[in-house]
């Protein structure tokens, strides 16, 4: 989590840094690969995220879009950690997020597979809408290998959940099936806070 130094875990998010030393601007540009494999509300997934240089801005979202019209989607985030990103330093990640008038509740955490590339994700719809974000509820995956690691952190974590990170997104995405599962491709436009 941007500038606590007690966040050095494996799945600290991989965010750039912004400022003036590396010429990042608040605003930036990623565009993802995230291949999904999904038989229940729990999915692995491979996540690949590639910051674009402005030059080549409009031609990675013209490939994301395809030959097909692709809306765009605003997706409103908050990141949950203790205070000594206990989260991070077990490779897990909470957070809710408002996509269109939904909020859902996601936890992520990296898989024993060796290659550091695949995650676990359990999603969780809210029932609330509207701008304020609801409270966390780690218990909402509960019966799930990624919830039984959480509860297994918090447990041992000093201090309660807070809001450590926000992110303000425009997304445009589009599927892609392919055998065995299927790949999202999203360009997404917005504000790490």
């Amino acid at each position: 989590h941007r500038g606590n130094p007690e966040c050095t875990g494996p799945e600290t998010p991989n965010l750039p840094q912004v400022g003036a030393a590396t010429g990042l601007s608040p605003e930036s540009v990623f565009i993802k690969f995230r291949g999904v494999g999904c038989h229940d509300a729990a999915m692995k997934e491979v996540e690949l995220k590639f910051q674009v240089p402005p030059s080549a801005r409009k031609a990675a979202e013209s490939a994301v879009a395809g030959s097909q019209p692709v809306r765009r989607m605003r997706l409103q985030a908050a990141y949950f950690d203790t205070p000594k990103c206990a989260l991070a330093g077990a490779g897990l990640a909470l957070r809710l997020r408002k996509e269109g008038r939904a909020w859902v509740q996601t936890l992520k955490g990296a898989l024993p597979d060796g290659t550091g590339m695949t995650r676990s994700e359990h999603n969780v719809a809210r029932t609330e809408t509207g701008a304020t974000v609801p409270a966390i509820d780690p218990r909402l995956h509960a019966g799930t290998p990624v919830g039984a690691a959480l509860m297994k952190v918090l447990q041992q974590a000093e201090g309660e959940l807070l809001r450590v990170m926000g992110t303000d997104i425009w997304r445009r995405a589009r599927t892609v099936r392919v055998p065995g599962g299927a790949v999202e491709l999203a360009f997404d436009v917005g504000v790490i806070e």
